[in-house]
């Protein structure tokens, strides 16, 4: 027997045993203040609600869920409550968490059961939507239900308890001008479902940060729903290459890179450096502390510098395929810090545009690969929308 393992182990269940009520000896214990999964949230200064082109007003935040006992853990259902009266407003079951990629690992890889090892975490992206803006809760908390063991008395034993409580702020997310023009732009890897975007959750200085729960990659198709015309592995093969990219707002640039070369579509680029990551990029930077960052700039056609004073409508420069991009596109984000790779993901609007149909990730991998088309403008009915963020991969006309 391993008695630096057992003495620590008995002076532990002593002290609990001193603390706990009478009825906690009984042959069955009650739970007490028992929590074996913890739920603690991604850093974020503010959770904002933002209005999606569904007309609804979206609260999306992550919960680090950790296994604190020696043994697996299974998630049950998990009930997202208003804070101030437990009414619940969102019920999550086990097949949405699991067949939508919301319960995923460390690694961005999607969970394949609810069960967590001893010891292990797991991330669980969440979208709560409303209404109206008066509907949102000022706080959010969770009723978890958790099958294990417990430490105390090492039966099997099913908990529920509350945990993870999320403030949410009433400020208003930031209204914008479109970052293109023309027909046909998909908002790939938007909010609010979990995505390459909303999911991309890294160690960074220390914590994990979620940059770009908010971010969108902007790519264009034809009048005939094609992504691209002509050899794909010629960026300019491709109807997204060379667009015009414009100042969504008046601010100062940060940050302006130019000279990257535009990767091989088809193929993402590997082997290159943290700075390299966003090929040719430009920052800039609002009066309300807000960092928007446009990525993937072709080589040679960046338009201003650090320092430079920018309006809406300005042309930034032309959209690319360099730094860590499989086809040519514009990657958009906002953040709530100076650095858009290590501050946190923060929402916006766009002032106007038209809702021109609804496409998913799987026609967007068809189409990348030339093996199938977006639905042809012909088939679409835009419709006028104003002050919304489009969801993901919404097909959208500036």
């Amino acid at each position: 027997m391993n008695l630096r393992r057992l003495v620590p182990a008995v002076i532990a269940a002593l002290s609990l045993g001193s603390l706990l009520s009478p009825a906690a000896h009984a042959a069955k214990p009650a739970a007490g203040p028992l929590t074996p999964v913890i739920a603690s949230m991604i850093p974020q200064r503010q959770v904002v609600a933002v209005r999606g082109s569904d007309g609804r007003f979206h609260v999306l935040y992550e919960l680090m869920l950790t296994n604190s006992v020696g043994a697996p853990a299974t998630l049950g259902p998990v009930r997202i409550l208003d804070a101030a009266n437990g009414r619940t407003v969102r019920r999550l079951s086990v097949k949405e968490m699991l067949s939508t990629g919301a319960l995923h690992q460390l690694d961005r890889q999607d969970s394949e059961t609810s069960k967590l090892p001893a010891g292990s975490s797991r991330l669980l992206t969440l979208d709560v939507s409303f209404a109206s803006r008066a509907a949102v809760p000022r706080r959010l908390t969770h009723r978890f239900q958790v099958a294990t063991q417990n430490p105390l008395t090492s039966q099997a034993q099913r908990f529920t308890y509350d945990a993870g409580r999320v403030p949410v702020s009433r400020r208003i997310p930031p209204a914008y001008a479109p970052p293109l023009e023309g027909t046909g732009w998909v908002a790939s890897d938007g909010c609010c479902s979990p995505s390459g975007h909303v999911n991309a959750i890294l160690g960074l200085n220390g914590r994990l940060q979620a940059a770009e729960r908010f971010a969108i990659d902007w790519m264009r198709i034809d009048a005939a729903g094609r992504m691209f015309q002509g050899d794909p592995a010629n960026p300019a093969s491709w109807f997204s290459y060379g667009s015009p990219i414009k100042a969504v707002s008046d601010g100062v640039v940060t940050y302006a890179r130019d000279g990257e070369p535009d990767q091989t579509p088809g193929r993402m680029p590997t082997n290159l450096t943290w700075d390299q990551l966003v090929g040719n990029a430009v920052y800039v930077r609002t009066s309300d502390g807000l960092t928007q960052a446009f990525v993937h700039l072709s080589p040679g056609s960046v338009r201003v510098k650090a320092g430079d004073r920018v309006q809406t409508g300005m042309v930034l420069g032309l959209l690319g395929n360099s730094g860590a991009s499989l086809a040519p596109h514009l990657h958009f984000h906002v953040v709530d810090g100076r650095r858009p790779a290590t501050s946190d993901g923060f929402p916006y609007t766009i002032t106007s545009f038209s809702l021109a149909g609804q496409a998913n990730v799987n026609q967007l991998l068809a189409g990348i690969k030339g093996e199938a088309s977006f639905p042809s403008r012909d088939q679409l009915n835009p419709v006028a929308h104003d002050d919304e963020l489009p969801l993901g991969f919404s097909v959208v006309d500036f």
